[in-house]
């Protein structure tokens, strides 16, 4: 969606705020992910 909007940003720059947002999201979840998950099952942070 970005490479298509990239003709069109001059004219509307607007059209590549979702895709935008929806990558950042995507890739923010993955890495709160990978941190609860390490988080979880690295047994040196656990609580005694």
């Amino acid at each position: 969606m970005l490479t298509y909007a990239q003709a069109e940003l001059a004219i509307a720059p607007w059209l590549a705020f979702l895709p935008g947002i929806c990558i950042a999201v995507t890739a923010l979840g993955f890495t709160l992910f990978g941190e609860a998950l390490r988080e979880a099952m690295d047994p040196r942070t656990r609580a005694r």
